[in-house]
């Protein structure tokens, strides 16, 4: 109604694009995404809307922390992050974890008990804690948090089986993560390289950005 009657309207995306979107996107006068991705999809389907891509700030010296994002998905994975937190903490550095906001909070017991871990302020959104933070790592299962982490400097890590490429697919997401963020399974040789020095972290974000 407001966009009928000539009212600047704007959109702020709280999540990634999906594909399934555009059969529910409206003529906007300016829509806020988290991705260069996401805008080029959004200018491929309503070019008369302006896009801009929310501001992240860098992160300019990284801690010895490694920022894990929850979602109600990791509750079945928890040997997956038992593994995970040894790999870091062989390495001298320490986990924390931010969960999703529609985990139920004994979902999030179960991980501090079991995980031993301790948890950031829930209030905060995902570019603000990474901030806060500044971790080496954030590590995460499809979570836009991952790609506010690419954008604030801080290497992403997905936890994606090849198994699970399906429901991504199924769901159409727009945001490759693929090619977005090292693959805990698959890049283990360069997460070392990045805590041990042997590449930057800027020389591996400009690749995944570029991807």
């Amino acid at each position: 109604a407001a966009i009928n009657q000539g009212v600047k309207t704007y959109l702020l995306k709280h999540g990634s694009m999906s594909k399934i979107s555009r059969y529910c996107f409206l003529n906007y006068e300016h829509v806020y995404v988290y991705s260069e991705d996401d805008k080029n999809y959004i200018n491929s389907i309503s070019p008369m809307t302006k896009v801009s891509v929310y501001r992240q700030d860098l992160v300019r010296t990284f801690t010895n922390k490694v920022l894990l994002f929850f979602t109600y998905r990791d509750i079945e994975n928890l040997n997956l992050l038992k593994e995970i937190k040894d790999f870091f903490n062989n390495q001298k550095m320490e986990l924390v974890f931010k969960s999703h906001p529609t985990m139920f909070r004994n979902e999030q017991r179960i991980i501090i008990k079991e995980l031993n871990i301790k948890e950031v302020d829930s209030n905060l959104d995902g570019a603000e804690i990474i901030n806060e933070v500044c971790p080496s790592f954030c590590i995460g299962w499809t979570s836009t948090a991952l790609c506010e982490s690419l954008y604030s400097g801080v290497i992403p890590i997905c936890t994606q089986h090849d198994n699970e490429k399906k429901a991504l697919l199924d769901s159409a997401i727009i945001y490759p993560f693929e090619k977005r963020t090292l693959n805990w399974f698959k890049d283990k040789p360069t997460i070392l390289k990045l805590i041990n020095g042997e590449i930057l972290h800027s020389e591996v974000q400009r690749s995944l950005l570029a991807n």
